[in-house]
């Protein structure tokens, strides 16, 4: 019953993240595959190393369509309750370049007697958004507008956090990519958490044959 008790501790947190908005930072259709990327707490989760890279382009032939490139590696430690790992990703979206470097630490607890795990983990970083005002058509050409006319770049600090429970056939996940929330045309990062990105995943394997397992999974 241990679990159990884990499993709806675990689904009252999500609940308390249910009034949210945002817009997405980072497209992220493989998730499955790399768990990590969208949540810290899945740092370890694998035996040893592990490293993920990925390339996405919307809108194949269409100039400037958004395209993003990701990199990410975790792994566990000797100390078996900790893990750490590392991220990097750089999205194009017209005019507006943004790349984001994150490191996270997780702590895990061993639950039950199915070698369960719950981890909790913590993910600062930084966030550089480049845009080039002067690739930008206008109107009037007769005139010249100050305002696209250079070119802008804004650094900004996030800090992420996740939690996990996961083991050998199902896993849940929820966490958020920052709680410091900025724009391409804000100057300042705040701690906004209304208005960050929030992400919940979870998913189950049932093994059907010897040979073919099914894991159905959702991401919201």
């Amino acid at each position: 019953m241990r679990i159990e008790k884990y499993i709806l501790t675990f689904l009252s947190v999500i609940t308390l993240m249910s009034n949210v908005y945002a817009q997405q930072d980072v497209l992220m259709s493989q998730y499955m595959h790399n768990q990590y990327a969208i949540n810290p707490a899945f740092a370890g989760s694998r035996v040893g190393l592990s490293a993920f890279a990925s390339f996405r382009k919307q809108w194949t032939g269409v100039e400037n369509s958004p395209r993003s490139i990701l990199f990410s590696t975790h792994t566990p430690l000797k100390i078996s309750s900790l893990a750490v790992g590392f991220s990097a990703v750089n999205q194009k979206i017209l005019e507006t370049s943004t790349t984001g470097i994150q490191a996270s630490v997780a702590y895990r607890i061993d639950v039950g007697s199915m070698g369960n795990t719950l981890a909790f983990a913590l993910q600062p970083g930084v966030s550089m958004i480049k845009t080039d005002w002067t690739n930008m058509d206008t109107y009037d050409w007769d005139k010249v507008d100050d305002v696209f006319s250079e070119k802008e770049t804004k650094i900004s600090p996030t800090v992420g956090v996740g939690i996990a429970l996961y083991g050998d056939q199902f896993f849940l996940g929820a966490s958020v990519q920052s709680l410091l929330v900025s724009d391409a045309f804000d100057k300042s990062a705040e701690f906004a958490p209304g208005d960050a990105t929030y992400y919940v995943t979870g998913g189950y394997e049932w093994e059907v044959t010897d040979d073919f397992t099914l894991q159905p999974s959702i991401m919201l």
